[in-house]
């Protein structure tokens, strides 16, 4: 089996096991944490970016950036902005990751002369990564502002 079906199914196996370990807990009456449901936004992000990364050449690609928009959309709507950086972490770490050794790969082999590549891709995963991190950590920084004046 090569790397790239294994990395697959272990993606499948973790989430299948978070979203059943969810599952239990909902059944047995209690609410999830806000931890559960940010690691369950991480994973959707970092499925979308894998599935986008490898659909990128064709238009089936169109689906996994569509439903990360909506999810992102959807959460921005509601004012959750863990669940939105912990996706955009997810998504955009993946592609800085991928995209970046790639890049690193083809500018340390010799017989590149000239890499066809552009940097859109990789810039569009750091802005993302930062978008997340921002939206994790600004919150917490910045105080609240009273509701009442």
């Amino acid at each position: 089996m090569n790397g790239f079906l294994a990395f697959l199914l272990l993606l499948i196996a973790a989430s299948l096991l978070l979203i059943s370990g969810v599952a239990i807990k909902r059944r047995s009456g209690r609410e999830e944490s806000a931890g559960e449901l940010a690691v369950m936004a991480l994973m959707s992000g970092v499925a979308m970016g894998y599935l986008s990364y490898f659909l990128l050449g064709s238009v089936m690609a169109a689906f996994p950036i569509a439903l990360a928009g909506v999810l992102v959309a959807s959460w921005l709507h509601r004012a959750e902005t863990l669940q939105t950086s912990a996706f955009c972490i997810g998504f955009g770490g993946l592609w800085t990751f991928f995209f970046g050794w790639q890049r690193v790969n083809d500018l340390s082999d010799p017989a590149v002369s000239s890499p066809g590549w552009t940097v859109y891709p990789l810039a569009l995963g750091v802005a993302l990564l930062v978008l997340g991190v921002v939206l994790g950590v600004l919150p917490r920084v910045l105080p609240r502002q009273s509701q009442g004046r």
